[in-house]
């Protein structure tokens, strides 16, 4: 899977798990949290879905920090956590 294919399947998920983000248009960059729109409860969502999208694990401290700050900080967790194909 390309970066560009991790960033597209992230965003449909951000756009599930948190409907008013706007994630279609979110810049790559853009704090999540600063609209209100991603909540605790798109932040499980949104790991749940990670977990099993890309088989990884997210760890219960990653949801409280800089790993979920922005669509960029959330492809970048996805591709340190993948296995190497």
């Amino acid at each position: 899977m390309t970066h560009a294919e991790i960033v597209e399947r992230v965003r449909r998920t951000l756009a599930q798990s948190a409907p008013n983000l706007g994630a279609e248009t979110l810049a790559e960059d853009a704090p999540l949290g600063d609209s209100g729109a991603f909540d605790s409860i798109a932040l499980v969502k949104t790991a749940l879905f990670l977990e099993s999208a890309f088989d990884i694990r997210v760890k219960p401290a990653d949801l409280s920090g800089a790993p979920f700050r922005s669509l960029a900080a959330i492809v970048r967790l996805v591709e340190s956590r993948r296995a190497p194909r």
